[in-house]
């Protein structure tokens, strides 16, 4: 047995204490560190942007293209350095329920989450139900798909990335008369402002041509028979049908023009380049055209092969088709719009949002982005697609200078 002596004993102890010591310390300080981490992560600094679009309601499955885009870019973009201090980015979502009042709901939402933008809506109507509420409280708003021109009518908080009305009415027009279509009906949405806006300038592009309209109906959407009017466009004898409507109303039109055994083309606008139409549709949708504003066969830049690149894999985790719409293609602009607009920004406001948006110049999806004076994003380029073999098919690229 070791026999230790007094010095030796006080030795042991002070080297015992001092080892003790600093096991405690570094123990404390592993713990310090680990706190801040939290609280740093707890108290992140977040940016609101809104998302208003139709959740629920009639226009929700036409709209999940253009919801998956917006989240996508917000998977890709999530956080953002302004004056050397990085935030993250949330998205609050309002669920304008696909209805007018619920717009507006929706927007009130938006304000009382102090957003610092807003994103959407999909469908003109309920863009345009949202926007005023949205600008007399200074929210800028960017729209990725509403083409209606009053949209973005003296209102400096509103911006659009995709084309409008007329512009897409008048390239349609063109291609339907130049393909030998010289006579055309014209089936109108009485309760849709984006339906009645395109029929109203296809018919004035049209006719200026040449061509002749023999049939005119308006209807109601949700109207579910169109037997009798498909009777008069087979009498008339009309060459090519324009019915610009939801996919819901499209898929009707559709099947109801085949079933009356009508040899005539079927268009419409962007809103029918969705995979409901052809699902809802089956067969019958098979030679509808429609105009739209992403081209996938674009040679890009890096930032949008970089969305090539990861979309596929995001669309299919999340159990949607991997086909990339121009609604989707629009609703990640619209996003990369704000996200660019944070990027430039001095300092936290709604103001410096609006101005940023205004000055911003970036190459996107859907082409430059560039905003006029009205706050409309610079396009004179429209794609005609034929739905073929229940895919989307390319038939033309139409620009008008």
């Amino acid at each position: 047995m070791f026999d230790f002596t007094s010095k030796t004993k006080k030795f042991l102890f002070k080297s015992v204490a001092a080892f003790v010591a600093f096991l405690l310390i570094t123990l404390t300080s592993c713990v310090r560190n680990v706190a801040k981490v939290e609280s740093s992560n707890s108290t992140a600094k977040v940016i609101n942007i809104g998302l208003i679009e139709p959740l629920t309601g009639i226009e929700s499955s036409a709209a999940i293209d253009e919801i998956n885009g917006i989240k996508f870019a917000n998977w890709l973009y999530n956080t953002v350095n302004i004056n050397g201090e990085e935030y993250r980015i949330k998205l609050i979502e309002a669920d304008n329920e696909s209805s007018t009042d619920g717009a507006r709901r929706a927007a009130q939402k938006l304000i009382d989450e102090k957003v610092i933008a807003a994103i959407g809506s999909y469908s003109s109507s309920l863009s345009l139900a949202a926007i005023n509420t949205l600008q007399n409280a200074r929210i800028p708003t960017v729209s990725a798909t509403s083409t209606h021109p009053r949209l973005t009518y003296n209102n400096d908080y509103s911006f659009r990335i995709c084309p409008i009305d007329p512009l897409i009415a008048t390239i349609i027009a063109n291609y339907v008369y130049k393909n030998g279509y010289e006579t055309s009906a014209i089936l109108t949405c009485r309760n849709s402002e984006n339906s009645t806006s395109l029929t109203n300038f296809f018919r004035m592009a049209y006719t200026k041509l040449g061509g002749k309209i023999v049939v005119e109906h308006t209807f109601n959407s949700g109207d579910s028979n169109f037997d009798q009017v498909m009777e008069r466009i087979k009498q008339s004898g009309a060459e090519f049908i324009f019915a610009p409507s939801s996919v819901i109303d499209g898929s009707k039109i559709i099947d109801a023009s085949r079933k009356a055994g009508l040899n005539a083309k079927v268009g419409a606008s962007d809103t029918w380049e969705s995979l409901s139409l052809i699902n809802s549709s089956s067969s019958n949708a098979e030679g509808a055209i429609f105009a739209t504003f992403y081209n996938e066969r674009n040679i890009g830049t890096e930032e949008t092969e970089k969305f090539k690149k990861e979309i596929g894999g995001y669309l299919s985790f999340n159990g949607f088709d991997t086909t990339v719409t121009s609604n989707l293609a629009c609703g990640y602009d619209a996003y990369m719009a704000v996200y660019r607009a944070l990027e430039n920004m001095t300092k936290i406001d709604t103001e410096e949002m609006r101005f940023r948006i205004d000055d911003l110049q970036y190459n996107g999806l859907t082409g430059e982005i560039r905003f006029d004076e009205n706050g409309d994003a610079i396009r004179n380029t429209i794609y005609i697609k034929e739905i073929k073999n229940k895919h989307f098919t390319l038939l033309e690229t139409t620009s008008i200078n």
